[in-house]
């Protein structure tokens, strides 16, 4: 599935707000469940490709992307490329753009992170989060 993010909002196809069974629905998916604990500080849902995050009126705050999910900004593919490629993009869109090195990166403007950890075979963007504005990443 190819998805477009579009900062504060979700996605092209699914959207920050929704309800699990909104998502469910647009998705045509059944998720596995997760209720929040101890460990989990929100409910969460997983769809396979994307893991969604729900907020305490069950309405979801983010969606976090991976493989076989094709994750567009700005046209450009996120999942599966060079990492350091997309980090420099980033870094002309966001000056405050916040690193964490051997983890990947976090851009508060556009409440986008992407994962990508250092592996044997090189540097490549594993998942990638969009979120609501007040979400802290």
């Amino acid at each position: 599935m190819n998805f477009t993010l579009i900062p504060f909002e979700g996605t092209d196809r699914i959207k920050l707000g929704m309800t699990s069974s909104e998502i469910q629905s647009m998705l045509q998916s059944s998720p596995e469940h997760q209720s929040k604990s101890e460990w989990a500080l929100y409910d969460k849902d997983y769809f396979g490709f994307v893991s969604v995050e729900y907020n305490d009126d069950q309405k979801s705050i983010s969606f976090e992307f991976s493989s076989p999910a094709k994750v567009f900004f700005q046209d450009i593919q996120l999942i599966g490329e060079n990492y350091h490629d997309i980090e420099n993009l980033f870094k002309t869109l966001d000056e405050n753009l916040i690193i964490e090195e051997g983890a990947g990166f976090t851009s508060v403007k556009y409440q986008i992170g992407v994962y990508a950890p250092n592996t044997l075979t090189g540097r490549f963007i594993e998942t990638v989060l969009v979120a609501q504005k007040s979400f802290v990443l």
